[in-house]
C-alpha cells in the first residue's frame, strides 16, 4: 500500500476531516482517542497484517511514527 493511500485510509479510520501528513501530531487531533487508537490497531491487523496493541499505537506521537510501524518510513 502506498503512503498516500495509507494516509487516506487512516484519515477515514480516525474520521478526521483534516488531511494527514507525516508531520501531523496525533495528540493535536481531536479524533485521536482510545477508540480511534483501537480502530487503528484493527486496521494494521486487517489491512497490513501487522498485529499491534492499542497501547503500541497510543505511543505514536506523529503520523510518521505510524508510518514507521507500517514499515513505510
Amino acid at each position: 500500500m502506498e503512503i498516500k493511500e495509507l494516509l487516506l485510509e487512516w484519515q477515514d479510520v480516525l474520521q478526521c476531516d483534516v488531511p494527514l501528513c507525516a508531520g501531523t501530531i496525533l495528540t493535536e487531533l481531536e479524533e485521536w482517542d482510545s477508540l480511534s487508537q483501537s480502530g487503528m490497531a484493527g486496521f494494521f491487523d486487517r489491512k497490513l497484517g501487522i498485529r499491534l496493541s492499542s497501547d503500541e499505537i497510543a505511543k505514536c506521537r506523529t503520523v510518521r511514527d505510524l508510518l514507521a510501524l507500517a514499515g513505510k518510513a
